[in-house]
C-alpha cells in the first residue's frame, strides 16, 4: 500500500513538472511568435476586430430601413368611470316647438333664452383592439446615399483593423528588440564585473605584498561597485520592459515570458525589407484617407438629396371590440374591422436656406479633406524616404561599431595584462574599461537601430492587402 501511494505521489509530481515546463515553453517566443500571440490576445486588436463586425451589422441595419416594416399590436382598455361629455340641450327646444306648433299648447314656463347642457356618457366599459401595419419606403434619396455610406463605413473599419495590425507588429517587434538590447548590455556588464572582481582580488594581494599602492585598489573597488549598481539598474529595466511587452501581447503579468532570440541572431538574419519602391496608393494610411474623402463626398450627396421628395406606402388593418362585459374571448360576439392603405409623399419646398447651408458645409468639409490628402501624400513619401536613409546610415554605423568594439576589447584586455604586470596604471585601466563599455553600448545601440529601422520600413512598404487576413 505504501508503495502505491509513493508511486502515485511520484506521478503527480511528474505531471505538475510537465505542466510547468509546458507552460514555460508556451511563453517562450521568437519575434514572429510574439507577434502571432499578440494578434490573438491584444485588447486593441480584438476591439478593432469587433469594430469590423459592428460595421457589418450597421450595413444590415441601414439596408433594413428600405425593406418592408411589419408591426402589430394589442390593446385592452377597461374604464372604471366612462368619460362624460357635456352636450348642448337640443331636446328642450324641440319639445317646446312640437307642443306649440303641433298641439297649440302654451308652455307654463317659457323657454330659456340661453340653451343649457346636460352630461352624456359615450362608449363602453370594456374595449379591445388588435392591429397590424405594413410600411414600405418606395423612394428616398437620403436612404440610397446612406446605404452607400454604411458600406464605405464598413470598409473603413476593415482598413482600421489592418492599420491596428501593422502598428501592433511594429510595437511588439521594437519592444522585443529593446528588451534584448538591455539583456545584451547586462551580459556585458556582468562579464566585465566578474573579470574586475577577479582583478580586484589579485590587486588586493599585490597591495598587501607592497607591489601596488592603495589608490589602485580603491579605484578598482569604485569600478566594481559602479558595475554592481549598473547591473541592478539594467535588471530593473529588463523586468519593466518585459512587463510592458506582456501588456502589448495581452499576456497576464504574472506569467513568465522568455525571449528565445538574441540581437546577434537577428542582425545576421536576411533583411525582411525587400528592395521595393514605396507605392503611395498601397499605403493603408493613404487608403484610409481616400475612404474619408469618399465618406465626405457621400455626405455632400446626402445633403443634396434632401431637395428630393420621399415616397412611402402603408397598409393598416385593425379590429375593435366594445363591450359592457369582459367577454372578448366569446366568439359569438362581434369585432368591428377597419382596413386602410395609402401612400405618403413628402415634398420639401422651402427651408429658409437651411438645406443650402448644409450643402455648402459638406462641400467645404470635402475640400478640406482634399487638401489633407495632398499633405498626407507628401508626409508618407517623406517618411518612406527618411526610413530608407536612416536604415542605410545605421547599417554603416553598425559596421563601424562592430570594428570599434573589437578594437576596444583588445585594448582593454591588453591594458588588464599590463596592469597586472605593473606596466599600466589604474587610470589607464579605468579609461580602457570605460572605452570598452562605451563601444559595447554603441554596438548594441547600432544593432537596435538597424532592427528598428527595418521594422519601420517594413511597415511603411507593406501593402494593405498583404497583412494577415485570418478574419
Amino acid at each position: 500500500m505504501n508503495k502505491f501511494f509513493i508511486a502515485l505521489a511520484f506521478l503527480i509530481v511528474l505531471r505538475l513538472e510537465a505542466q510547468e515546463a509546458k507552460s514555460q515553453l508556451a511563453n517562450a517566443f521568437t519575434v514572429e511568435q510574439a507577434i502571432a500571440y499578440a494578434l490573438e490576445n491584444n485588447a486593441d486588436y480584438k476591439n478593432a476586430q469587433t469594430d469590423v463586425e459592428i460595421a457589418k451589422n450597421v450595413v444590415k441595419e441601414t439596408t433594413a430601413i428600405g425593406l418592408p416594416q411589419l408591426n402589430g399590436g394589442l390593446s385592452n382598455t377597461n374604464y372604471i368611470d366612462i368619460p362624460t361629455t357635456l352636450m348642448p340641450d337640443f331636446i328642450s327646444p324641440a319639445v317646446y316647438g312640437v307642443n306649440t306648433t303641433a298641439f297649440g299648447l302654451t308652455p307654463i314656463t317659457p323657454l330659456p333664452d340661453e340653451a343649457g347642457s346636460f352630461p352624456v356618457k359615450f362608449g363602453t366599459k370594456y374595449n379591445a383592439n388588435a392591429n397590424i401595419s405594413v410600411s414600405q419606403l418606395v423612394f428616398s434619396g437620403e436612404y440610397l446615399i446612406g446605404l452607400k455610406a454604411s458600406k464605405t463605413y464598413s470598409q473603413q473599419a476593415a482598413q482600421m483593423l489592418i492599420k491596428t495590425e501593422q502598428g501592433l507588429k511594429e510595437q511588439v517587434s521594437k519592444n522585443y528588440y529593446f528588451t534584448l538590447s538591455l539583456r545584451a548590455q547586462k551580459e556585458v556588464l556582468e562579464k566585465t564585473l566578474s573579470a574586475n572582481e577577479q582583478l580586484l582580488a589579485e590587486t588586493r594581494q599585490l597591495q598587501a605584498a607592497g607591489f601596488v599602492e592603495r589608490t589602485a585598489v580603491t579605484q578598482l573597488e569604485i569600478m566594481v561597485n559602479n558595475l554592481y549598481v549598473n547591473v541592478g539598474h539594467l535588471q530593473n529595466q529588463i523586468q519593466n520592459s518585459l512587463d510592458y511587452l506582456k501588456m502589448l501581447l495581452g499576456m497576464p503579468l504574472e506569467e513568465e515570458l522568455i525571449l528565445t532570440e538574441s540581437l546577434s541572431e537577428l542582425i545576421n538574419e536576411p533583411s525582411p525589407v525587400q528592395a521595393t519602391s514605396f507605392e503611395l496608393h498601397q499605403s493603408i494610411d493613404f487608403q484610409m484617407m481616400e475612404t474619408q474623402r469618399a465618406l465626405a463626398e457621400l455626405q455632400l450627396k446626402r445633403e443634396q438629396s434632401t431637395y428630393l421628395p420621399q415616397l412611402s406606402a402603408f397598409f393598416n388593418a385593425e379590429t375593435n371590440a366594445m363591450r359592457n362585459k369582459y367577454n372578448f374571448f366569446d366568439s359569438s360576439e362581434t369585432w368591428f374591422p377597419t382596413t386602410v392603405w395609402g401612400i405618403n409623399l413628402h415634398i420639401p419646398i422651402w427651408s429658409s436656406g437651411a438645406r443650402s447651408s448644409r450643402v455648402q458645409q459638406a462641400k467645404l468639409a470635402r475640400n478640406k479633406l482634399d487638401e489633407s490628402a495632398k499633405q498626407l501624400a507628401s508626409v508618407l513619401t517623406l517618411e518612406a524616404q527618411t526610413a530608407k536613409n536612416n536604415l542605410d546610415l545605421h547599417r554603416k554605423e553598425y559596421q563601424i561599431s562592430q570594428t570599434n568594439l573589437a578594437l576596444s576589447e583588445d585594448i582593454y584586455s591588453n591594458t588588464q595584462t599590463k596592469f597586472k604586470e605593473g606596466v599600466a596604471t589604474s587610470f589607464d585601466l579605468i579609461q580602457a574599461h570605460n572605452n570598452f563599455l562605451t563601444a559595447s553600448g554603441n554596438y548594441t545601440l547600432a544593432i537596435l537601430n538597424v532592427l528598428n529601422d527595418q521594422t519601420v520600413l517594413k511597415r511603411i512598404l507593406e501593402k494593405a492587402g498583404s497583412s494577415n487576413q485570418k478574419k
